[in-house]
């Protein structure tokens, strides 16, 4: 690992614990905001999630992509790129810093291949509930979705709505 990847790493445990936010379980059910996090390249699970969201009601959605490339467009305002940057690879403008002020009750992290920018914005995002796919020591999520079997943005996408789709439900 680099030195400033490792750095990187280093600074954002530190701001990671010291984060406060109120954890509480949700599923489709009872999130009623709901962030959806995911890397340019993994366009096709964001699209399996989004199909199903568009069928939910009563549901806000905001989603945010990161385009690894430095000059990538960013005018969507559903996207950041290396450019809002800060050196260590933190979100110092753009759409990423009006996610991390935005209390949500669901943040779902697609991506599969972490990058550093997408990590710091899953860690200090002060999201009530957390679901992703975390890989080694790096695990923000409080519902850790296990596809080291099948490492595939698709596969993840399709196994979060399931397990979303399954926990804490309220029988009838």
């Amino acid at each position: 690992m680099k030195l400033r990847l490792k750095l990187a790493h280093w600074a954002l445990n530190r701001k990671a614990g010291k984060l406060t936010r109120k954890t509480e379980v949700h599923n489709f059910d009872t999130a009623k905001t709901v962030a959806v996090l995911w890397s340019f390249d993994e366009s096709d699970a964001f699209g399996i999630l989004q199909r199903y969201l568009q069928t939910r009601k009563n549901m806000s959605v905001t989603s945010l992509y990161f385009n690894s490339e430095k000059k990538a467009n960013t005018e969507d305002g559903k996207s950041f790129s290396k450019a809002q940057l800060s050196w260590l690879g933190f979100p110092k403008e753009g759409p990423a810093i009006g996610l991390l002020q935005q209390k949500t009750d669901l943040l779902i992290d697609l991506t599969v291949k972490k990058k550093f920018p997408l990590q710091a914005v899953a860690s200090l995002s002060g999201a009530a509930f957390k679901v992703g796919f975390g890989a080694d020591d790096y695990n923000p999520y409080d519902l850790n979705i296990d596809i080291q079997n099948k490492p595939e943005p698709t596969y993840l996408a399709e196994q979060i709505i399931n397990y979303l789709n399954q926990i804490n439900k309220k029988e009838a």
